[in-house]
């Protein structure tokens, strides 16, 4: 079942996929580099720039569908960066120092901006679908009322033509 909405709710609803998500993950990587102590390196805050920004773009440019596919683009290359900077810088702090929490809760949010980016992915695609073919996915694959049955005869249970 897919429903047929205005150019409005069209674009208002491509803008939200992509928008709400951006905001999140610019909180969490906020939070991922609120520690001094961070030992993350300066390509985690450059990725993640670039990943707001793009995102950004596509909130503006909703005439084309390029912004949305190089926003694809580089949340799968901040996936990748991600994995190998954690998998490179992840310390283990000591929970019993402000510095060890706060070290902690950075490298928390960090993996939950990671956990976070493939449902971005997800909704970054949904929004490209939508964008792209003006129709909403509304689940379910069943009867939506809009087919036509004209072509078909009606046949009883032992294969007759009705009458």
């Amino acid at each position: 079942m897919a429903g047929n909405f205005s150019n409005a709710v069209v674009n208002s609803l491509h803008v939200l996929l992509i928008m709400v998500p951006v905001l999140a993950h610019f909180l969490l990587i906020c939070f991922a580099l609120l520690s001094s102590n961070s030992n993350f390196p300066q390509t985690f805050l450059f990725s993640h720039v670039f990943f707001v920004l793009f995102g950004g773009w596509c909130c503006i440019d909703r005439a084309s569908v390029y912004p949305v596919i190089m926003f694809i683009v580089v949340i799968l290359m901040t996936m990748l960066l991600d994995i190998i900077q954690l998998g490179l810088f992840y310390i283990e702090a000591n929970g019993d120092t402000k510095a060890g929490r706060t070290l902690q809760f950075a490298q928390g949010m960090a993996i939950m901006s990671l956990i976070f980016k493939p449902l971005t992915c997800v909704l970054a695609s949904l929004a490209l679908y939508i964008r792209h073919t003006g129709r909403v996915p509304m689940g379910g694959g069943g009867d939506d009322g809009q087919h036509d049955d004209t072509g078909y005869s009606a046949h009883g249970q032992d294969g007759q033509q009705a009458e």
